[in-house]
């Protein structure tokens, strides 16, 4: 199976993966032995399934297959492009880094459409964190090195920056600016129903951000629009493994952007580190940051 046809024929269901697509996939005779869904009930954005292999050679064991989601919310994720970045990413961006990510055997999007396929490594060499548990203090500081050294890649290269402006779009450009007024929108409307329950849990200071933050959300975009570098965009323990050596893979990129790297810093040490880690080390990891 030639490359076209590869790029031509995309499976969008566990039904239509066969033998001869994925050894085409794969450069090799492979027989798909088992399917399961990944994720089930938590991947929000996209359908993942792991398909069990059996061919000669180096063939993987298996490997990870990502399609769309189905349903109301991929109107949306069409809407901003969140399938046709990540599908750039991988296949012109990753392997580039300083970081781990996944092996990518493939990553098409259709020509005439946003149907796509992304088939991975599957990592299991590394284990997950729970979200809701946090990573510990190692965790967060392998992290933290990995990012800097991620958005260090990038920081102040310019040219390669304007060349993918139209796919990983600046937080202040126009595209970028209306996702970010999509999210203020959300972020509203989920603020509207759970205000009075988190009411509670926050400061009065905090509680006057969450009911002005359409207000000031603008002036937030653009004081962290620069200095500027690519970033996942939304990296937090949910989109990150760490590997046998305690190092992370970062997986996940849908929402890659260009903005100032220390709002995505913020971003994982508040959405992924317990409240008492945070406090006693916060000040350490943020210099590790600056350093790295």
């Amino acid at each position: 199976m030639s490359g076209a046809d590869l790029d031509r024929r995309l499976p969008q269901s566990v039904e239509a993966f066969d033998d001869a697509w994925i050894s085409g996939v794969l450069g090799a005779e492979v027989r798909i032995t088992g399917t399961e869904g990944v994720g089930v009930g938590a991947a929000f954005a996209c359908q993942l399934f792991r398909l069990t292999l059996d061919g000669a050679g180096d063939t993987p064991a298996s490997v990870i297959v990502k399609v769309p989601v189905v349903g109301e919310v991929r109107a949306m994720l069409d809407a901003i492009g969140a399938y046709g970045r990540e599908v750039s990413f991988y296949r012109d961006v990753a392997g580039q880094l300083p970081v781990r990510t996944p092996h990518i055997h493939m990553a098409a999007q259709a020509q005439d459409g946003t149907d796509f396929v992304i088939v991975m490594e599957d990592l299991v060499d590394c284990a997950a964190v729970d979200q809701i548990a946090g990573m510990s203090l190692s965790q967060a500081e392998a992290a933290v090195d990995a990012l800097a050294r991620f958005h260090g890649w990038s920081w102040g290269r310019e040219e390669f920056l304007a060349g993918y402006a139209d796919r990983f779009w600046p937080v202040d450009s126009e595209a970028g600016a209306a996702l970010q007024g999509q999210y203020g929108q959300l972020f509203a409307h989920v603020w509207g129903m759970r205000r009075d329950p988190l009411g509670k849990l926050l400061s009065p200071k905090a509680q006057e951000v969450g009911d002005r933050y359409a207000e000031l959300q603008p002036q937030l975009v653009r004081e962290l629009s620069g200095p500027r570098c690519l970033t996942h965009g939304e990296l937090r323990a949910d989109n990150l493994f760490f590997d046998g050596g305690g190092q992370p893979v970062l997986f996940d990129f849908q929402a890659a952007q260009q903005e100032c790297g220390v709002r995505e810093l913020q971003y994982l040490l508040g959405t992924s580190v317990p409240e008492d880690l945070l406090g006693a080390d916060e000040e350490q990891l943020l210099g590790r940051y600056v350093d790295g």
